[in-house]
Order: structure tokens, then sequence, then C-alpha cells
């Protein structure tokens, strides 16, 4: 369903983008020790130490609305150009079926495997049919952690990178003082990009703090987007009570995309937590709150289930809030809001604004 007024955005765009925003991460489970990304689904059954093959997997329903508005240059009826107002709207359905077959060697080495199905129900032209979206090996020798193949990867709140990787990650430390080195590349055709990460973490007392470094370049296809991004993050947060918590992230980043550069930008993400969620246990939930003011080059995939490429390269503030509730075993209730809008006009675009409102329903099994 799309609404318009004045110039267009094409119905393809604002699909595509609601998909990759929608679509992208869903529910997502808490983060395990190395760190963990948040990839895996929630599942009715806890794990625990096996030998052998094990199945599960989950089903998620996915509802979202999105409004987008701004300026941009059009051509009027008299043919002259000028700076003209537009607004769209866009309802995403999905339904996402995941499925994983595990082998477990013994209490230190795994192999996954998943296949993703990913149906957009009201535009079956953009529905992901059955893939491969895990194949890899984790082990841990002697004190390092290894994974090598296809997986998940989130790096401290996602507000950088949490997306599917193909390479190696080794991790070292203790959980409350751990670094890890990742390098290989993500994304397909030709946005396919090469690069690394480095992160790393630390806690004492009340106190924790994160610190990532992202290289990536797309060698191959000029065309592509984003054919350069480096970026910097630090973090610092403080726990009041075991339920509640505040932090900022910082970050430094510059790149080019498709060979214009975007020169050096920095900014921040604030957000405070309460509560958190155990999917094996209904009633637990978590709330969190974030003010966001990112540059455009220090997005390569964000957690948000939001659409950041939709302000090009004039970066993205604003606030969004969520609320995850457990109805059941192993059934998790999302709700998610945001309000966003450029921090700077750019060259014939200005005054963009979007507001998406989604909830999601995840079972697993």
């Amino acid at each position: 369903m799309l609404r318009h007024q004045g110039r267009r955005l094409t119905a393809a765009v604002v699909t595509a983008a609601l998909l990759a925003g929608f679509g992208a991460v869903g529910m997502a489970a808490a983060a395990e020790v190395q760190p963990e990304e948040q990839e895996d689904p929630p599942t009715a059954v806890v794990e625990k130490n096996v030998h052998g093959f094990t199945v599960d997997g989950s089903f998620r329903y996915l509802y979202g609305q999105g409004h987008f508005e701004g300026e941009s240059l059009a051509r009027t009826a008299g043919g002259k150009y000028a700076m003209t107002p537009f607004k769209e709207m866009m309802i995403m359905q999905t339904l996402r079926t995941r499925l994983y077959a595990n082998y477990h060697f013994d209490k230190n080495w795994k192999f996954i495997t998943g296949v993703e199905d990913n149906r957009v129900l009201n535009d079956q032209s953009l529905t992901d049919t059955a893939h491969i979206f895990r194949f890899f090996a984790e082990g841990t020798y002697p004190h390092a952690k290894y994974r090598a193949g296809r997986f998940g990867y989130k790096v401290e709140d996602g507000n950088t990178l949490d997306t599917t990787v193909d390479g190696v990650r080794v991790g070292f430390g203790p959980e409350e003082k751990r670094a890890s080195v990742f390098w290989g590349r993500l994304g397909s055709s030709f946005n396919r990009r090469e690069g690394v990460i480095v992160d790393a973490y630390r806690e004492w007392e009340k106190w924790y703090a994160t610190a990532s470094y992202f290289n990536f370049r797309n060698h191959a296809h000029d065309a592509g987007s984003w054919d350069k991004q480096e970026v910097f993050s630090e973090s610092l947060n403080y726990k009041f009570t075991p339920d509640i918590s505040t932090g900022i992230e910082f970050l430094q980043a510059n790149g080019s995309d498709r060979n214009e550069d975007v020169g050096h930008d920095h900014g921040f993400v604030w957000a405070l937590r309460y509560k958190n969620y155990d999917y094996h246990k209904p009633g637990t939930y978590r709330i969190q709150l974030r003010y966001y003011r990112e540059p455009a080059a220090a997005v390569i995939t964000h957690t948000m289930n939001a659409w950041p490429g939709y302000f090009r390269h004039m970066g993205f503030e604003g606030a969004g809030a969520s609320f995850e509730y457990v109805l059941f075993k192993g059934g998790l209730l999302t709700v998610e809001g945001y309000d966003l809008c450029n921090y700077r006009d750019q060259q014939y675009l200005s005054d963009f604004r979007q507001k998406v409102l989604g909830a999601t329903l995840t079972l697993g099994f």
C-alpha cells in the first residue's frame, strides 16, 4: 500500500528498504561469551552439553509500517527544477522460517548449519526462498575460541554491524575481559565487501566498556555501494542495579560510496536498558530506549528495524524504543518504534524523516 504526494520515491525502493530494515533482525537471542552475536533464534529447549545431532528452529511473523518524507529536486509542471516535498507509506508483512541441524563433537567443538526462508506476504516478488545462512565450525583450543564459515556477527549493540559474514573469527580471554579478531567478507553480489574487525570488551565493578575497529572495501565492483568504510567505536556503560543500565557509544567514521567521498564524521548512540528476558521464562521482559546521532559511513549493517540507508550520506538522528516480552516458553513478542531524521542536508536533498512502527512474534522449537 503506497500513498504518494509530490515527487515519488518508487515503490520498489521503499519496499526493498523496509524489507532490509524490518526483516534484517527481528528477534535476537542474548549475547553469549566471547562475545557472541545475537543471531540465534529462541528455542523451546535449553541447550545442554550434548554429543551428536540436534535439530531446532523458529518461525517469525513480522508486521511493520513505515512513513517516509522529505524534499528533493524534481521537475515541476512548468519544466523547471525545484525542491519538492514527497511522502511515502509502506506496510510490510513477512514470515521467516529457520531450521538448524547441528552436530556436537564434544563440549568444545560443534558444527552448525542453518537454512532460512523469508516470505514477504504482501509482495511475493521480494520473497527470499530457502537458502543456507549458517554453515560454520566452532571450537575452543587450547584457550582461544575459533569460528570459521558463514555465521552471524553482532558487534556491541549492533549500531555499526549486525549481519551474516563469511570468514574466520578468533576470540581470546575470559567473559569479563575478552577480545576478538575477524577477517572475511559480508554482503552479496555488487555489494560484497571484504575487511577486518577487531573488538574488545572489559568489565569492572558496575562498569563495562567496549572498543571496535572496522575496515571494509569493495574491490570487485566500482558501482557497488560503500566501496570503502572505516569505523572506530568506543562505548562506556554503567549498571545502576542488576536491572537498570545506561551507556553511550562514540562513533568516528569515514568512507566512500560509489567512489564519492563522504568525508570524516562522528556521532554517538545513547542507551537506557531496563530488565532482561529469558526465552524459557514466561513473563520476563526487556525495555530499551535509544537516541541516535550516527554518521552515514558508521553504518555497515544496523541492528535497528528501520532503514538508516534512507538518509543517504546525510547521517541520521532520533529516538528508538523497544519492548520485548516472553509470552510462553520459546515465544517472544517484540514491539519497536523509531522516529528519525537527517542531521545534515545534502545537495538537492533535505528534511528527510522516517517513522517506523513494527511488531514481531517469534516461536522457537
